[in-house]
C-alpha cells in the first residue's frame, strides 16, 4: 500500500486510491506540511499520524 500511495502521489500513477491512507496525508498537509514530508514521515511511523506529527514537530 505505501508504495502504491507514492507512486500515486508522487508520479501520478494509476490505481485505486486508498482513502485512509489519503486522509492521514491530508491531516498533515492542512498543518503546513509538505507533500513530500507528510508521506515520508507517515511512512516512517506506521501510518499513525499522532507519531508523524511529533516526528514531524519535535
Amino acid at each position: 500500500e505505501t508504495a502504491r500511495l507514492w507512486a500515486q502521489v508522487c508520479a501520478d500513477a494509476p490505481g485505486e486510491r486508498n482513502s485512509q491512507l489519503y486522509k492521514k496525508l491530508t491531516q498533515l498537509m492542512d498543518m503546513g506540511v509538505g507533500k513530500e514530508s507528510a508521506l515520508s514521515a507517515l511512512s516512517c511511523n506506521s501510518w499513525d499520524v499522532s507519531k508523524a506529527t511529533e516526528h514531524l514537530f519535535s
